[in-house]
């Protein structure tokens, strides 16, 4: 998505959300070269069985067809959706920075 960015994943051990939030936040700002890159908050929900996982994962993975950028998921590289065909997807390939 241009304008944001959709993440699951599982916290382990004494790792929390707001350390794991800084991080991924400070991290990629620095990789993207821009000071401001993210808001300061973040909206998160917790997913507490499998069919929550599953609908959530569908969430995600439609979101850029509902905001319009393509016709059918597929088309979309950014979306890592395995867990659906039952095979790992080809690697994306990002050019180079210069």
């Amino acid at each position: 998505m241009p304008d944001h960015v959709h993440l699951i994943f599982t916290l382990y051990d004494q790792t929390t959300l707001p350390a794991t939030m800084k991080l991924i936040k400070s991290t990629s700002s620095r990789r993207i070269g821009r000071g401001t890159t993210w808001q300061r908050e973040y909206f998160d929900r917790a997913v507490r069985s499998d069919e929550d996982l599953r609908a959530k994962c569908e969430y995600v993975a439609a979101n850029p067809v509902r905001a319009g950028l393509v016709r059918s998921v597929d088309e979309y590289p950014w979306v890592w959706r395995w867990w659906v065909e039952g095979k790992l997807p080809a690697p994306v390939r990002t050019p180079a920075p210069h």
